[in-house]
């Protein structure tokens, strides 16, 4: 099987003020509608594995790879490396892109 390597990508201007967002409200968790929801499921799946969705329409335009790339950044900032090398899935999802996989985000519900 063929090795496929992609370049490197050039993060996109905001990524830095887009990951300090969620990094402060996933330290001082608001419910204002604007905010980004981080939704941490810590029984993804066999041995543990942890997924990070952050739900946030702030997202818009932009492709998966930056999402994924800003969660994770964010995921360094806030998590210890024991809970880091746990997270096996990162992803960043607009409301209507939640909404489709039906994911669960809101307050109370169950992921």
């Amino acid at each position: 099987m063929p090795l496929i390597k992609h370049p490197k990508q050039e993060r996109v201007a905001e990524a830095s003020e887009l990951k300090e967002i969620i990094v402060h409200e996933w330290k001082n968790p608001t419910t204002e509608p604007d905010k980004p929801v981080i939704v941490i499921d810590e029984d993804a799946g066999r041995f543990g594995a942890t997924h990070v969705t952050v739900i946030w329409d702030q997202w818009q335009g932009m492709t998966q790879r930056e999402r994924a790339g800003i969660v994770m950044d964010a995921c360094e900032e806030v998590l210890s490396n024991e809970e880091l090398r746990d997270v096996t899935l990162a992803m960043g999802l607009t409301k209507d892109e939640a909404d489709r996989m039906h994911i669960q985000y809101h307050e109370g519900a169950r992921v």
